[in-house]
C-alpha cells in the first residue's frame, strides 16, 4: 500500500511540474481523427439546425397568414 501511495505522489508531482508523459505519435494521430470526426459532426449539426430553422420561419410565416395545417390522427407507417 505504501508503495502505491509513493507512485501515486510521483505521478502527481509530475502532473504539477509540467513532466507528464506525452502521448505516442500512435495515440496523438487517435486523438487528432476523433477530434476531426466530432467537428465534421459538430458541422453537420449546425446545417442541420440551420436548415430546421428555416423551415420553421417558414412554417411560423404561414400560420400568420391563417394557413391551417391538418393534424394527422393514424401513426405514420413505416416500411
Amino acid at each position: 500500500m505504501e508503495l502505491r501511495h509513493q507512485h501515486r505522489e510521483k505521478e502527481l508531482q509530475q502532473v504539477i511540474g509540467g513532466s507528464w508523459q506525452t502521448p505516442d505519435v500512435g495515440e496523438q494521430s487517435e486523438v487528432e481523427r476523433w477530434k476531426r470526426l466530432a467537428q465534421d459532426k459538430s458541422r453537420e449539426l449546425e446545417a442541420f439546425r440551420l436548415e430546421l430553422d428555416s423551415i420553421l420561419d417558414i412554417l411560423r410565416h404561414l400560420q400568420r397568414q391563417g394557413v391551417v395545417f391538418p393534424i394527422t390522427t393514424t401513426p405514420i407507417q413505416r416500411s
